[in-house]
């Protein structure tokens, strides 16, 4: 059992020396960001699509890009297979 006196770990955490005058005037302050905060919601979009064909392309060109992305990614787990397949036989 330790020499001080046992009021459990809120006890242990509240007696640790700190500057405890600090921290309340530092909540006191005002905040830095006070009335020039700007916060961004996506209402205007940098490249909305004109019309129907311009979305059309847009849906297009995402599409083939996901489709890429699953392309390498099944490429690099049969090449990974294949690295686990050999090294086992090997």
């Amino acid at each position: 059992m330790s020499s001080k006196s046992d009021h459990g770990l809120y006890h242990e955490y509240s007696c640790v020396d700190c500057d405890q005058q600090g921290s309340v005037r530092q909540s006191l302050d005002e905040p830095v960001t006070r009335g020039r905060v700007a916060v961004d919601r996506g209402e205007e979009e940098k490249d909305a699509p004109v019309n129907a064909m311009h979305a059309v392309a847009k849906g297009a060109v995402f599409g083939l890009f996901v489709a890429r992305q699953i392309l390498c990614n099944v490429l690099t787990t049969i090449l990974s297979l294949v690295g686990t397949v050999n090294g086992l036989l090997t």
